[in-house]
């Protein structure tokens, strides 16, 4: 993909929390928004990701927008701790797994048995079903008959893109972000999904910025001006971080903002990395692996502002 003769960009940003759409245009300049709260499933069989919103959403929107700008290119953006498993059909083999669900005690147990050293993925095992081997795991151990069905893994950020195109691939960034999935010292799948041999049914490999398909009709309206090129797209912290690098940045610490607070550092080595402290990698687009910590100041601030709302402010005369 090239900016050459681009017009409109369209990020279509899935957060936990909320999801929105953003035009740019060709020069970076924001021209418009849409937003929605994002949709989260109670269950059965587990707290998951609800996509019927998202494709409501995105199919009134998409159109409303290129009618500002026509539409080049769709970036898919989304936060990287959930993954989806297709059937053959194309459909959820499962649902997409809410990574605020508790896994049984016996599962997480069960896990750390077979979790990969530290060493090699560079991410602890988190809380709640925030890391994807572990999602993989429940879902295989407690639903068998389910996932016997999966015949594609893609994670959330790809799975976006692939309501919108049709077409399903994987990224490194989004692959890499304390997944336990990938071997981040050379970006080989990681000894616990060969073993589990969930690597076999991974998409295809894409760059961030390769086109993976054109919108489908379904999102064009009647009139839709643009291209509509879909791009494989983009953990939304790597896109962030990845601003800076693009800036001619090469030595710096970046905050990242948003459900969670994502520090990354150029300059720390990942082998001083220390799972005790939290501290992690994320992979950027390019393949390198960027030294991290993190913690979930975006939620702990909505909970905190849900308890004690600010008080209106008197007017002066």
């Amino acid at each position: 993909m090239t900016e050459d003769r681009l017009r409109g960009i369209a990020v279509v940003d899935v957060g936990a929390t909320n999801s929105k759409i953003v035009l740019f245009d060709s020069a970076g300049k924001p021209l418009a928004e849409r937003k929605m709260a994002s949709r989260h499933g109670a269950g059965p069989p587990f707290p998951h990701l609800d996509p019927g919103p998202l494709v409501a959403f995105c199919a009134e929107h998409l159109p409303d927008l290129d009618a500002v700008l026509p539409i080049d290119v769709i970036v898919p953006s989304a936060h990287g701790a959930a993954i989806a498993c297709l059937a053959g059909d194309g459909s959820l083999a499962l649902p997409v797994m809410d990574y605020m669900a508790e896994p049984p005690p016996e599962i997480i147990a069960a896990y750390r048995e077979i979790e990969p050293p530290f060493q090699e993925v560079f991410g602890p095992l988190l809380p709640m079903a925030l890391t994807h081997g572990l999602q993989l795991f429940w879902q295989e151990t407690a639903f068998p008959a389910e996932f016997a069905k999966v015949r594609t893994i893609l994670p959330w950020i790809q799975y976006v893109g692939y309501l919108l195109s049709g077409e399903a691939v994987i990224e490194i960034a989004s692959m890499s972000c304390q997944s336990q999935l990938m071997d981040v010292r050379d970006n080989s799948f990681s000894s616990l999904a060969r073993r589990r041999g969930w690597d076999r049914l991974f998409a295809p490999w894409a760059k961030a910025w390769e086109v993976t398909g054109p919108l489908k009709d379904g999102f064009r309206g009647k009139r839709f001006r643009g291209r509509g090129d879909v791009l494989a797209g983009i953990h939304d912290s790597s896109a962030n971080y990845l601003r800076y690098l693009a800036g001619g940045r090469r030595h710096f610490t970046l905050l990242s903002t948003g459900t969670w607070i994502i520090g990354f550092d150029t300059n720390t080595v990942i082998t001083e990395l220390d799972p005790e402290r939290d501290t992690v990698t994320n992979t950027d687009i390019f393949g390198k692996p960027v030294a991290c910590c993190r913690f979930m100041g975006g939620r702990e601030f909505e909970i905190s502002h849900a308890a004690h709302p600010p008080k209106p402010r008197a007017s002066g005369l």
